[in-house]
């Protein structure tokens, strides 16, 4: 699993964690105007405590094996096994990672086939071919989007007039980002938050609350109420169990704060309602079975 797959599963995922201040930078300036838009750890393994000699037996490449006395390099990072333990609980519900790469090539007509039998994944490359569209991006770089290795910085920051076309394009992105959360990928709901906010104008333009409201708040809550940011929040409240483990860690360091509450709440309603309405199946995973780790974001080198 390379780097870039890695940081957007957890949310997700750089984006849940580097992402939200740069979604951050620009919002207060552009939150009533234009729009803006829609995720990895570990914990050290149990093989190899600190101060221990590295396991000879251990599968592991040379660049990615753990400098005992030291911190963590991504590589090393990845590596440790119980954040590919993790990763591979929560990709079932990810729109990143490795078993999105069968997706990769496929065309349009392809994958709308593959999203009319209620394949979640095809449902979330539509979403950002679409995206890719909007901005008038190779659409072969889609896959590379959803895994956050293509940046779009208007997309991110919404700075600018989108054109009726692109705008028809975010709306269809929406749509399949939110269809692909209902089929089962869940934390699609971070993309459809991101393009939601982009096409609306982040949390004043989109309703969630008045600009004289949103002015007085502290720095913190304007960034738990940024649509990606309060989207992935809700992905976790639908499903709980994105708590456990290593995402977790992630998880509780996604802004938030009581005024974004109450919206979680409610979104979580409707997204409940839709799925029951359409006869779905309510999105869950396993809990995952190693303790969690408070301080595994800590073992990562400043550099990193």
């Amino acid at each position: 699993m390379s780097l870039p797959k890695i940081l957007a599963l957890i949310v997700v995922l750089t984006l849940a964690l580097l992402g939200f201040q740069y979604f951050k930078s620009n919002e207060d300036s552009t939150a009533a105007l234009a729009p803006e838009t829609p995720a990895d750890i570990s914990v050290k393994p149990e093989s190899q405590q600190v101060g221990e000699a590295p396991d000879p037996d251990r599968e592991v490449t040379g660049a990615a094996q753990v400098d005992e006395q030291a911190c963590l390099t991504f590589e090393q990072f990845e590596q440790l096994p119980e954040v590919l333990q993790d990763m591979a609980r929560i990709e079932q519900v990810s729109v990143s990672g490795t078993p999105m790469s069968a997706y990769e090539n496929l065309g349009e007509a392809t994958l709308h086939g593959f999203a009319e039998q209620g394949d979640a994944a095809a449902m979330a490359v539509l979403g950002a071919m679409h995206v890719m569209r909007a901005y008038q991006v190779n659409e072969s770089l889609a896959l590379e989007w959803l895994n956050h290795g293509q940046r779009i910085s208007d997309l991110d920051l919404g700075n600018s007039q989108l054109s009726s076309a692109a705008s028809l394009s975010l709306n269809d992105a929406a749509y399949w980002f939110y269809e692909a959360a209902m089929h089962g990928r869940v934390l699609a709901l971070q993309n459809y938050g991101q393009v939601r906010g982009r096409l609306f104008g982040g949390p004043v333009g989109i309703g969630w609350i008045d600009q004289q409201a949103y002015e007085m708040l502290t720095e913190n809550e304007k960034s738990s109420l940024l649509p990606a940011n309060l989207y992935a929040q809700v992905a976790y409240d639908i499903v709980p169990t994105l708590r456990d483990g290593a995402v977790g860690v992630v998880a509780r360091r996604i802004p938030q704060s009581s005024v974004q509450q109450a919206i979680r709440d409610e979104l979580v309603i409707d997204f409940q309602h839709a799925v029951a309405d359409r006869g779905l199946a309510p999105v869950a995973i396993p809990p995952d079975a190693l303790p969690e780790v408070e301080g595994l974001l800590d073992q990562l080198c400043s550099s990193e």
